[in-house]
């Protein structure tokens, strides 16, 4: 006796669903990798400069010796020159000063691209672990709630002002909340494949003012009320933090 046996289709769409998913992360670690070589190729090329910087400092150096030197050896021999030779000593003095300060900045600069390349680093990582928090049954059990606990509407908010396309949304309402969480697949994609590098100036600046000062708005507060808002809010955080570094870099 023959037996057929037949696969489930909602089985059939989680397996679609996941290699839909695991191809848009995998997608989104590309295009971290290829940031952070970005980052490395400007530290390699800050420090291709600061070798040039050092070794024209080191020519000039020898410069001003020499300079330093001619000028000792006009006092020895002229003494009735020696105003001229004060001022050819000044400026050989000058220009030693010139290359040191030239030498800090350059110390400096280097200093400051490498500090802030580490920062965004964690920052990135934080905001990955946020998202693969997500999943579909914990979104779909909060935008059930015909009213959410206290402090999530603020999370749904921050994430409606990231998604506003440069704009703040008339309505940040947790109804608002619950018609862009209603496609949760579509609304998952949206949040992986956000562009954190170019998040909105006005989204940013409004979330640091009306979300971030809370003292309930951060991770573990949500996590308490729900797995998916604890989610949300370490990305909304996350990105935030992450755009203040990429601008200054």
């Amino acid at each position: 006796r023959r037996y057929n046996y037949t696969t489930p289709k909602s089985f059939l769409d989680l397996i679609d669903l996941y290699k839909t998913m695991l191809a848009s992360k995998r997608e989104e670690m590309r295009v971290l990798k290829e940031r952070l070589e970005n980052g490395l190729e400007k530290m390699q090329s800050a420090a291709e400069q600061v070798a040039e910087l050092q070794e024209n400092l080191v020519k000039d150096m020898l410069v001003v010796e020499d300079k330093k030197a001619a000028t000792d050896k006009l006092l020895a021999f002229v003494g009735q020159e020696t105003s001229v030779a004060d001022e050819q000593k000044a400026l050989a003095l000058v220009e030693e000063e010139k290359c040191t300060k030239i030498a800090d900045e350059v110390t400096e600069f280097q200093a400051e691209c490498e500090k802030e390349m580490a920062a965004a680093e964690p920052v990135i990582q934080a905001a990955i672990e946020a998202l693969n928090s997500l999943d579909k049954k914990s979104i779909t059990e909060l935008k059930a709630l015909a009213s959410p606990p206290a402090g999530v509407d603020d999370v749904t908010a921050g994430v409606m002002v990231l998604m506003g396309a440069g704009k703040i949304p008339k309505d940040v309402s947790w109804g608002a909340a619950k018609k862009l969480m209603g496609n949760v697949d579509q609304f998952l994609n949206l949040l992986i494949n956000f562009d954190k590098d170019n998040a909105p100036v006005i989204a940013c600046e409004w979330i640091e003012k009306n979300l971030l000062k809370k003292e309930s708005f951060n991770v573990a507060s949500m996590r308490n009320k729900s797995g998916a808002a604890a989610g949300m809010c370490g990305w909304v955080i996350n990105v935030v933090r992450y755009y203040r570094i990429y601008e200054v870099v």
